[in-house]
């Protein structure tokens, strides 16, 4: 009797869960993004221009005057992009998932819809950076949860990633081209990906660098060997062996290299398979480096093609134009999301509004270009 009272209070809760999302909400519901809060993942109206050079896309927010500015590519450094070929963009237009959440909750990383804590009829996009129950901090530009720097894995670096603005003999910085009518201070970043196609068709090696401004560190595939020398400063720190998938892949396809910093720790993929995943135990502020990236080869034997630099997100204690800045932890109750932009400089967000109550989730964006 017990158990079949309990069965029907739980189907009869099930049932109301989906009534409600499928009559009066919709399971999917579709809108247009108009802010940028979530540029250049996510972003509103903009202006696009192609660069002649190597034909990168650049994105820049549709309000920006772009009279008498000069325009540069971030992937190549290419000066001077011809305003005359500016091309206006539609938004990104999105589904909503409003099931997505009623099994699970929100990972970390993940975008998530909400209604806004400060006006419950309006609908917004953020990342999810602390979940319930956490101490949340921003230190250097990077999340901090409970006292440790919160990793990324390879996946959600691909999704975040930002292309490098940047320039010879100038330090990286934390500028977006997309935020170019915007005035603030910049800031120095450390936090790197290479990527780049490469096939090695005889005994050739790859090397690849990364310098976050105070520790270089080398990376050496030896595939005919299967080895991976790293080397740290100089010195040579580790050295392991390459998975048998990837040496295949090295030697007879055009595969993806990757080599990233991200969150202080050091990640060399070969297509998706992580070859290197080293922790990085100092937690000091950007340096600030020049040439955070280089890739070299030592025998004519290795194709090389479509390298490219990004940097990660880089966080900011406070938005531009907010009287808050978030400086201190924060404890996230059982039912509480920390939520983030991903356009940091300008995004309205926890920094500004505190804990996210669980029940302002209106659910999960699915893009729609």
């Amino acid at each position: 009797m017990f158990r079949s009272l309990l069965h029907w209070m739980v189907g009869s809760l099930l049932l109301a869960l989906v009534t409600r999302t499928w009559l009066f909400l919709g399971i999917f519901e579709p809108v247009t993004v108009s802010g940028n809060s979530m540029a250049p993942h996510l972003h509103g109206a903009s202006w696009k221009a192609q660069c002649p050079k190597c034909e990168n896309l650049c994105a820049y927010a549709a309000d920006s005057d772009l009279r008498d500015k000069r325009l540069d590519c971030p992937q190549c450094g290419s000066r001077y992009l011809p305003l005359a070929k500016l091309e206006l963009q539609r938004p990104d237009n999105l589904w909503i998932d409003r099931t997505a959440y009623i099994w699970r909750q929100p990972r970390r990383w993940e975008t998530v819809v909400l209604r806004t804590p400060d006006d419950d009829h309006r609908l917004c996009i953020k990342r999810v950076v602390g979940l319930p129950g956490e101490v949340v901090e921003l230190r250097h530009g990077d999340v901090w949860i409970n006292g440790q720097v919160a990793h990324k894995s390879l996946a959600d670096q691909r999704a975040m990633r930002l292309p490098i603005h940047h320039h010879e003999n100038n330090f990286v910085l934390d500028n977006l081209p997309y935020n170019i009518g915007l005035s603030r201070k910049l800031h120095l970043v450390q936090d790197f990906m290479l990527s780049a196609k490469v096939q090695i068709l005889g005994a050739g090696n790859l090397m690849l660098s990364i310098d976050d401004g105070r520790h270089p560190f080398h990376i050496t595939l030896v595939p005919r060997e299967g080895q991976v020398l790293l080397h740290r400063c100089g010195q040579l720190m580790q050295k392991s062996y390459l998975s048998p998938p990837s040496r295949e892949l090295l030697k007879n396809d055009i595969v993806q290299v990757e080599l990233s910093n991200f969150d202080r720790q050091l990640l060399l993929a070969i297509g998706d398979r992580l070859e290197v995943c080293l922790p990085l135990a100092d937690s000091f502020p950007p340096a600030g480096v020049t040439k955070p990236l280089s890739i070299e080869v030592a025998e004519p034997h290795v194709l090389l093609g479509d390298p490219l630099l990004f940097r990660d997100i880089h966080y900011l204690p406070q938005c531009e134009g907010a009287r808050r800045r978030q400086t201190d932890p924060i404890c996230l109750q059982d039912d509480e999301f920390f939520l983030l932009g991903d356009n940091s400089p300008i995004s309205l967000d926890s920094r500004s509004w505190g804990p996210v109550s669980a029940d302002l989730l209106a659910g999960k964006p699915l893009l729609d270009r």
